[in-house]
């Protein structure tokens, strides 16, 4: 393994995690139901789920470091460097064709397994440099060769030292943390203003500098100035940064009484207490927020910030949504008022408070600013955790979900699915629109808002998925020249033929025999084809999967009648009918709608019973 400026900094092991953190530690996923209004819609009752990885990048763009990272290999960036050296005359070998050959003879002896020595080099930097590289790699017993070796280029003449210098001081840096020195952070701090001096940083190690001297401060414990240079280390886009700022958030007990003075002094300090107010909220908010363990946490942790004196507070919405999650809403308010009031983390705390104390149209206002803000930014990508197989919601999809949840409860149906189609929450709003809204509001909205008219495929959840789903509606209330409209050339052409075999089937003049060919062929081509012509998105069909799942029971969840419910109990599954408690409320108009709306028969695969009668 090389020891060389070309090993960047590797990610801190999650292991100390666990070392410098009390209470469980558990990845951000979640078990998110596939859509809102499930369980009730119980997601508007939670706080939104906050990450750890996007809320520190947050805070690093207040941090502006001038360095630059480097894109060059080591050999790239070290043979470019010799190259620049030897045709500006910064060294002058008496024969370049032998010095370069030599350079790169050194190089190539550095690479693992390690060489017992290094070959004849021309006497320059470059080769003081090798000679400290090869000490360091050799092991512990030779790194007062190493220190040797660079720092007697370092020592060298300005000019005679121009391609080097940088990369010396970084090493001795590293060299530093192996020795357990208190030097290793100014050894970092001299890489960087060697670059900044002007000196060849080909390799970009001024930025790599910042994680590495971050790493010394945090073995001397100063956790404060670590998490300002991991910070600037997050800031010039190295990404393991991420995982290191959690080794600085203090330590947190479960019982707030045990804190020590050394955790209070660093709770004290605005930064860190931003952080470990990020750390707990991204590890209970959202869907965790159910957990009773976690919650408990939360207050003990709430009672912690509050013993402590602090001179200021960051980021003080965030603790409101600790408040929040807890249950705490008189404390939740109270830190809302030391907040950012214009921040959209402000804004939907104040949203949820208002909708809890029944002030909707407040809450709707609110949300929607914070809907706008986070759609604009693009945070509307539902999130996978691949190794546990769970999913959860994007910060727009918790936005859209919170503000389609008011407006369906203030009977606003059009504007809620539209909440919901425009947050990316696509099954919900396809259960509006199949269930909800009359079906002259659902062609008023896609006439009005220019969707393309052709389909995609069934399993493809966009926005141009609802002429299709408007086209099938219209089958089932017997508009067929209207639903043509809205068809691709395939289901045109299908639809006419069942047109015309239900109008010959019809015809009283025609022969018993004629007509009923017409019925059955009617009746086959709904079979095998009524999920594309009349099949709806979500229940009881599930155009949305093909078929292949059943897309539950919301239709009637809604209109507060039992459903099938199981759960376990010592090892047996349990059965039982039972109404869903509903957190978004239906309203009177609403369950007016569904009655009406559902498809005859409300049964999975309705378009089969269909067939059946035609049959």
């Amino acid at each position: 393994m090389k020891f060389d400026p070309s090993l960047k900094k590797s990610i801190l092991a999650i292991a100390l995690v666990g070392a410098l953190y009390h209470g469980r530690l558990h990845a951000s996923g979640s078990f998110a139901p596939p859509r809102w209004l499930e369980e009730g819609g119980i997601a508007s009752e939670r706080s939104p789920e906050f990450y750890w990885k996007e809320e520190v990048t947050r805070i690093a763009q207040d941090f502006h470091p001038p360095e630059k990272r480097s894109t060059l290999s080591l050999e790239e960036a070290d043979q470019a460097d010799f190259n620049e050296a030897l045709q500006s005359g910064a060294i002058q070998p008496d024969n370049k064709e032998k010095a370069l050959s030599q350079h790169r003879t050194a190089r190539l002896a550095l690479l693992s397994p390690v060489a017992e020595s290094l070959p004849e080099e021309f006497n320059s930097e470059f080769a003081l440099y090798h000679k400290g590289a090869h000490a360091f790699q050799k092991g512990s017993e030779h790194y007062e060769a190493a220190r040797t070796a660079w720092e007697t280029l370092l020592n060298l003449p300005v000019q005679e030292r121009h391609y080097r210098s940088v990369w010396a001081s970084y090493m001795l840096g590293k060299l530093a943390l192996k020795t357990n020195s208190e030097e290793a952070a100014q050894w970092f701090q001299k890489t960087r203003s060697l670059a900044a001096q002007g000196f060849v940083d080909s390799l970009g190690l001024a930025a790599d500098s910042y994680g590495w001297e971050g790493r010394a401060e945090l073995d001397l414990k100063h956790y404060e100035k670590a998490a300002e240079l991991y910070l600037n280390q997050l800031a010039l886009g190295d990404l393991t940064a991420i995982d290191s700022l959690k080794l600085v958030v203090p330590n947190l007990p479960d019982d707030a009484s045990t804190l020590d003075e050394a955790s209070k002094k660093e709770l004290q300090s605005p930064l860190l207490l931003q952080l470990a107010t990020l750390q707990i909220l991204s590890q209970t908010s959202g869907w965790y927020s159910s957990d009773l363990a976690a919650c408990n946490r939360i207050l003990n942790c709430l009672k912690t910030l509050e013993s402590l004196n602090l001179a200021a507070v960051k980021d003080a919405e965030y603790i409101g949504w600790i408040a929040y999650n807890a249950g705490k809403f008189e404390e939740s308010a109270r830190w809302l008022k030391l907040a950012n009031p214009d921040s959209p983390v402000s804004l939907w705390l104040k949203a949820k408070l208002a909708r809890r104390a029944g002030n909707t149209a407040e809450a709707a206002r609110l949300l929607s600013n914070v809907f706008d803000t986070m759609r604009t930014a693009g945070m509307t990508d539902r999130r996978y955790d691949l190794a546990r197989d769970e999913s959860s919601y994007a910060m727009a999809q918790y936005a859209a979900g919170d503000l389609a949840g008011i407006r369906l409860e203030r009977a606003e149906f059009v504007s809620a699915m539209d909440v919901f189609l425009r947050g990316n929450l696509w099954r919900d709003a396809a259960f509006l629109a199949d269930w909800v809204l009359t079906v002259d509001e659902l062609k008023t909205y896609v006439d009005k808002n220019g969707f393309v008219p052709v389909p995609p495929a069934p399993d493809n959840e966009q926005q141009n998925s609802l002429p299709w789903l408007l086209a099938r509606r219209l089958v089932r209330e017997n508009r067929y020249q209207e639903a043509r409209e809205y068809f691709s050339e395939k289901e045109k052409a299908m639809l006419d033929r069942y047109v015309e075999t239900l109008k010959n089937a019809a015809d009283s003049k025609k022969p018993k025999l004629d007509r009923a060919r017409h019925y059955f062929t009617a009746a086959w081509i709904v079979r095998y084809f009524g999920m594309e012509l009349m099949g709806t998105e979500m229940e009881p069909d599930g155009f949305y999967s093909g078929g292949d799942f059943d897309p539950g029971t919301l239709g009637i969840e809604r209109q507060g009648k039992p459903v099938l419910t199981r759960r376990w109990d010592q090892a047996n599954v349990v059965e039982e009918f039972k109404p869903q408690k509903l957190y978004i409320r239906a309203t009177p108009e609403e369950k007016r709608r569904l009655a009406k709306h559902q498809p005859e028969p409300n049964k999975r695969f309705h378009y089969r019973y269909v067939a059946t009668g035609l049959a």
